[in-house]
């Protein structure tokens, strides 16, 4: 389209809507510059809206970076083997456990209603260091 028919058009659409309005369209004296004035400061006002919107969301966007959390396969898959080694590290440890209650109880005598149990605890501290830590070196079923 060249800029003559899109002013043709324009045009118009203006008489159309003339039109409709009926007499009640017309701009009286001493008005006309005050819409001219009013038109002028809309458009320098959505310009300047505009550009405060970009300041905001480039403010935003620093403010909330996005951070990706994709993995790599290969990252997935050492992932994955680690937790795999230790659900298996887990599970003899339950089964040591279970071990370990069933011989209590094969040794514990008819009748019995309770049990003693005795740990040998072993210090580790270091009171230089304050670093504090002990180890169970022995569990004993009484």
């Amino acid at each position: 389209m060249t800029q003559e028919n899109i002013k043709n058009e324009r045009r118009q659409k203006v008489e159309e809507i003339k039109e409709q309005l009926g007499e009640g369209w017309q701009v009286k004296n001493g008005e006309f510059e005050h819409i001219q004035k009013l038109a002028h400061d809309t458009a320098a006002n959505y310009r300047q809206v505009v550009a405060d919107l970009a300041a905001a969301l480039n403010r935003a966007e620093s403010a909330r970076p996005i951070i990706d959390r994709r993995e790599e396969p290969e990252a997935v898959a050492e992932r994955q083997e680690r937790a795999a080694e230790a659900r298996a590290k887990r599970e003899e440890m339950e089964r040591k456990i279970a071990e370990s209650h069933a011989a209590i109880l094969a040794k514990t005598p008819p009748g019995a209603k309770a049990l003693i149990v005795a740990r040998l605890v072993e210090d580790r501290s270091d009171l230089q260091s304050d670093y504090h830590t002990s180890e169970y070196v022995r569990n004993v079923a009484i």
